[in-house]
């Protein structure tokens, strides 16, 4: 329900964001340990390594886990049972960029063009309980261009895993705000 009313924010243009300098590893913090409950089911190898709390960005903290929340859910949705899950963080001309990876089901290539647009979904895995709106990654592109940021998925192909990266640009101290 959440999901659905920040896509009815999004399209109308009013959905708030408040930026202020925050940490990169708060908001992963907090991703993750929203998103802790659905790998433990599974069995998930979590392998994140999380940056020195320096690494800031200009955002909203709860926007920002959100964004990382959205992509870890799908992440252990579409990863089996005993599956893994990577999580890092590295910095490339002026932005940050947190990358997600699994080694799930993956995406076919004619669905990567697609996979952000409103009410779009993979393939369900076998035998799964999830059935969400697809509203998810659409809500994270929408909050990573608010934070004059980008977010891009790559896979290889069905079986092949999936990687999604979330590029924010670096905040600097000498920055207003």
């Amino acid at each position: 329900m959440e999901d659905l009313l920040d896509h009815a924010l999004v399209s109308r243009n009013t959905l708030a964001v408040h930026r202020v300098p925050v940490t990169v590893r708060e908001f992963l913090s907090n991703a993750l340990e929203a998103t802790k409950p659905g790998r433990e089911l599974k069995r998930h190898r979590m392998m994140a390594m999380l940056p020195d709390s320096q690494l800031r960005v200009r955002g909203d903290c709860t926007r920002l886990a959100q964004v990382v929340g959205n992509v870890l859910s799908n992440a252990t949705r579409y990863t089996p049972a005993d599956g893994c899950i990577e999580l890092w963080t590295e910095k490339s001309d002026g932005h940050c960029v947190v990358h997600v990876k699994d080694n799930g089901q993956g995406i076919a290539v004619e669905q990567l063009g697609r996979i952000f647009e409103p009410y779009v979904q993979g393939r369900q895995p076998l035998g799964t309980e999830y059935h969400g709106l697809g509203l998810g990654l659409a809500l994270a592109k929408a909050i990573a261009e608010l934070h004059d940021g980008s977010i891009t998925a790559h896979s290889e192909g069905p079986g092949q895993g999936s990687e999604f990266c979330l590029k924010l640009p670096i905040w600097q101290p000498s920055e207003a705000g």
